[in-house]
């Protein structure tokens, strides 16, 4: 049995840079693994050894993943090999065709029964690639997972957190599961962890060797918002009366 865990490499929102027209660059901005997928990749190694299972790390975007710091970040956590689909045209591929092509790599591997994704990526956290991933393989797909419990040939057992209940639920295999953000503290990796992840298999693909893939959506531009000064208005009210007054100052501000 593989495991693969899905992660993905963002620039880092501290050296991002707000150009005067309001356009954000992240021309300086060093590559980072976001912190639900460090969770997603430690929980993923944690499901491996549960189930004797090899882990694989997959990652897909722009050219930027051949940075070989990051690759070994991710290999030094508990990964045993690494894929990734590189072409500069996947800076802000939409999570439709960042599921597809996922999708298309995870087919690859006729072993895998279990991949695993983050709550949701670091930069727009849209928390739809691995839903749409699980859809597009046609597996069931369970996002909440907070702890798997057992493992067995066919299904997994698995706790499911929601917003007002702790669900034990059986999801048969293969599966798609997106873990929580505190399903496992992220390790840090040891000197002999950091030496061995450069031995470690990567293999790289473009798109075009897995498919052909189509982008939903086009993003035209990321703009930062307009700074504005605070207005210091207070509202001193009964709630009903308190909310008619809300609404009004936001009508003189044309925002309803």
């Amino acid at each position: 049995m593989d495991v693969i865990t899905c992660y993905k490499l963002s620039p880092d929102n501290q050296d991002m840079q707000i150009n005067p027209d309001y356009s954000v660059s992240f021309d300086r901005a060093e590559w980072i693994i976001g912190d639900f997928d460090l969770v997603a990749i430690e929980a993923g190694a944690q499901i491996a050894v549960m189930a004797e299972a090899f882990h694989k790390g997959l990652c897909v975007g722009p050219t930027a993943l051949s940075n070989k710091k990051a690759r070994k970040n991710a290999l030094s956590r508990g990964l045993d090999s690494l894929t990734v689909v590189m072409d500069d045209s996947l800076w802000n591929a939409d999570t439709n065709l960042t599921a597809s092509i996922l999708a298309a790599a995870v087919r690859k591997d006729e072993e895998c029964r279990i991949v695993i994704c983050g709550e949701g990526s670091a930069d727009f956290y849209y928390r739809q690639t691995g839903m749409q991933l699980g859809e597009i393989l046609g597996w069931p797909t369970i996002n909440g997972i907070s702890k798997v419990l057992e493992i067995r040939d066919s299904s997994i057992t698995a706790l499911r957190t929601t917003e007002d209940s702790i669900q034990k639920i059986e999801i048969p295999l293969p599966a798609v599961l997106s873990v929580t953000a505190d399903y496992a503290p992220s390790r840090i990796p040891t000197m002999k962890d950091i030496l061995s992840a450069g031995k470690k298999p990567v293999e790289e693909f473009t798109p075009e060797d897995l498919g052909s893939f189509e982008a939903k959506i086009q993003i035209d531009s990321i703009l930062a918002p307009k700074s504005r000064d605070r207005k210091g208005i207070i509202i001193d009210a009964a709630v009903d009366e308190a909310v008619d007054l809300f609404v009004e100052h936001l009508a003189k501000e044309g925002l309803v």
